[in-house]
Parts: structure tokens; sequence; C-alpha cells
């Protein structure tokens, strides 16, 4: 079965709650669904994580944002101050 998305997306959307478990209710409930989650502490607050790996144990796992800059593959991509961009290559014709 595919994975939803980054568990910490569906979050703010779909909480758990005591009489509507919402998305994060039954991807933690579904035996057959996997998701992702960030555990830096900042995306995802420590006990959140703790909850999310008892409930869901080795259906979670783990993925980062971390990038570093390429000018190489199908996405080349640099830093700009705290943000990074798609290099754009120019070609010159004449």
């Amino acid at each position: 079965m595919a994975s939803p998305p980054l568990l910490i997306y569906i979050m703010p959307w779909s909480p758990l709650q005591h009489r509507e478990p919402g998305l994060v209710g039954a991807v933690m409930d579904d035996a057959a669904v996997m998701a992702s989650i960030i555990p830096d502490g900042y995306h995802v607050d420590y006990a959140a994580i703790r909850i999310a790996k008892q409930m869901m144990k080795e259906r979670l796992f783990v993925i980062t944002d971390a990038v570093t800059e390429t000018g190489e593959g199908y996405y080349p991509h640099k830093q700009v101050g705290d943000k990074y961009g798609r290099i754009i290559f120019s070609v010159d014709l004449h």
C-alpha cells in the first residue's frame, strides 16, 4: 500500500481527537499503512514522535528535508540565503 503524505503535514488538517480520530488516527490504526516523519524536534515535538513510534512501530519511517547544493541531475539547485532554488541554465545559441 502506498504511504500517505508526511505524517506531520496531515496533523493540522486532520488531528487525532477523542471523538474523531481523523486521518492521523486512521493511519496509526491501520496495520497496512506506513507513514513518514521528520524526527528532529522542530517539525514534530519529541513527545509526538515517541507516541507515533509506540503506535506504529516499524510502519513509521524517517525522512529528512536536509539538502545540499548540486549542479547535476534532474533538479540542480543552489542555496541562496536560507533557501534552495532551482538552477536555470541559459543556452547561447549564437
